[in-house]
C-alpha cells in the first residue's frame, strides 16, 4: 500500500531554521548581534523561506510576533530594536527594511535574547 502524501503532509516536512540573536539595549535604537556576535543589516538565506515567528525575551517574560513573511534566497535577515516610547519594539528586518513581524512592548535597559523561526521553502 502506497503512502498518500497530501500537500499538508509535504509542507510540514519542509526543513524549519532558527537564527538567534541577542545584545543589551538602553535607550536608543540598535541592531542585535546575531551568530559571532556581529550586529548588521542581516545574514543570507541559504534558499527561499518563510519567517512565520519571532520570539524575545527581556528578562521578565517572553513576547512574540507571527505572521508568514515570504524571503527569497540570499535575502539578508536581521532584528532591529527601535525605541518606541518607553520600550522596544524587535523588528525583523529583510535588507535593511522593517517588516511587519515585530514583537512589540519589550523593556528598554534590558539584555534581549530572540529568536526569528523560518521555515525554508
Amino acid at each position: 500500500m502506497s503512502l498518500n502524501r497530501t500537500l499538508s503532509y509535504l509542507l510540514s516536512k519542509r526543513q524549519k531554521m532558527l537564527l538567534c540573536f541577542s545584545d543589551a539595549v538602553t535607550t536608543s535604537s540598535t541592531y542585535l548581534k546575531g551568530a559571532g556576535g556581529q550586529g548588521g543589516d542581516g545574514f543570507p538565506l541559504p534558499q527561499n523561506a518563510r519567517i512565520y515567528r519571532i520570539d524575545c525575551w527581556d528578562g521578565s517574560g517572553i513576547l512574540s510576533g507571527s505572521g508568514n513573511i515570504a524571503a527569497a534566497q540570499g535575502d539578508r535577515i536581521s532584528l532591529y530594536a527601535q525605541v518606541n516610547g518607553g520600550n522596544f519594539d524587535v523588528y525583523v528586518r529583510i535588507n535593511g527594511v522593517n517588516s511587519t513581524l515585530v514583537a512589540a512592548g519589550l523593556s528598554q535597559n534590558s539584555s534581549l535574547y530572540a529568536t526569528v523561526h523560518i521555515q525554508l521553502i
